[in-house]
C-alpha cells in the first residue's frame, strides 16, 4: 500500500514538473514540439486514464520535452 501511495505521489510531482517546464518554454520552443500555450494542460494531464502513455508523434515530442534540460 505504501508503494502505491509513493508511486502516486511521484507521478503527481512529475506531472507538476512537466507542466511547469512547459510553461517556462518560449512560444517558439512550444511550436517546435507541436504545442500551443493553451494546449499545455491537456498535453500534461490529458483526459484518459493512461496519462503517462506515450501516444503518437505528438506524445513522443511531449515526452522528450518533459525530459529535456531546462532552457538556459
Amino acid at each position: 500500500m505504501l508503494t502505491r501511495i509513493l508511486n502516486y505521489l511521484i507521478k503527481v510531482q512529475e506531472r507538476r514538473a512537466a507542466y511547469w517546464q512547459l510553461q517556462t518554454f518560449s512560444d517558439k520552443q512550444l511550436k517546435d514540439i507541436g504545442l500551443s500555450r493553451g494546449e499545455i494542460y491537456e498535453a500534461v494531464y490529458g483526459e484518459d486514464d493512461n496519462k503517462n502513455e506515450v501516444k503518437g508523434e505528438r506524445g513522443w515530442k511531449l515526452y522528450k520535452a518533459r525530459n529535456a534540460q531546462a532552457p538556459v
